[in-house]
């Protein structure tokens, strides 16, 4: 994560930008769910769950949807998967064969997991990075489904080994939900930020905070030392009046 010194606008504007990148953004430090290999065994049409998190960042929102029985944040995506998932196993640059698409398709979701260390290019051009140190690391993503596409290549080195999870789903979005209070609350998503911003912490405790507890009235950091480089605020429930622990990012 790129660090900035001082609470200039620079600043404010950095820790905005993160949250709301997160919406859209490919994950990169996994948070745990089924995988869609796991799921394949389950229904042939069904719901699928997920959270994003980048640079630390437990924020909830963009591609997330749920599983039956999960909670999906007001705000995310609903994604339905419509086919069985292609699972392939590929070393070196690999054009993925999905078939037919179904009516109703608007995506083609990607579970791309490192097997050796490397770069990787989706067909987007964002580039899913791994370390020596990362292996088995996975990235979650979602590819605009173009008029007749059929397939999707992954680019990296003649000697990478990886593998792909692809199927065809439908994307939709949710609204933020309302509280009493007439306060929105929900995950980050195209459209920006609710009052309350859905998100995760690092012992899976979820709940909300106030984005103008982290941008301030003046869309910048309000109460904190000109040297920190973390963030503390208080993490509520849904109604905004309880407070159920509190919720650290680093900047």
């Amino acid at each position: 994560m790129t660090e900035h010194d001082g609470f200039g606008p620079g600043r404010g504007t950095a820790i905005r930008n993160l949250l709301v990148e997160a919406a859209s953004t490919p994950n990169t430090r996994r948070i745990p769910r089924p995988t869609l290999s796991e799921q394949a065994a389950r229904t042939r049409r069904r719901i699928w769950t997920g959270s994003i998190a980048l640079g630390g960042l437990g924020v909830l929102g963009g591609v997330a949807a749920v599983a039956s029985g999960n909670f999906l944040v007001p705000g995310e995506d609903r994604v339905t998967e419509l086919v069985t998932p292609v699972i392939a196993s590929n070393t070196g640059t690999a054009v993925i064969d999905l078939g037919p698409a179904p009516e109703g398709t608007t995506d083609i979701a990607l579970e791309l997991t490192c097997l050796t260390s490397g770069y990787f290019v989706y067909e987007d051009l964002r580039i899913l990075s791994c370390l020596e140190d990362h292996g088995g690391l996975t990235g979650n993503s979602f590819l605009p489904r173009e008029d007749g596409q059929t397939s999707v290549t992954i680019q990296t080195a003649p000697d990478t080994q990886w593998k792909i999870v692809a199927t065809y789903v439908n994307r939709a979005p949710t609204d933020w939900a309302v509280n009493d209070n007439g306060q929105t609350y929900g995950a980050a998503n195209e459209n920006g930020m609710p009052d309350l911003l859905a998100v995760e912490k690092e012992d899976g405790t979820s709940g909300y905070v106030y984005v103008q507890d982290l941008f301030g009235t003046d869309g910048q950091p309000s109460n904190i030392p000109r040297e920190s480089r973390t963030i503390t605020v208080s993490l509520y429930d849904s109604t905004g009046q309880t407070i159920i622990g509190d919720y650290t990012i680093s900047i």
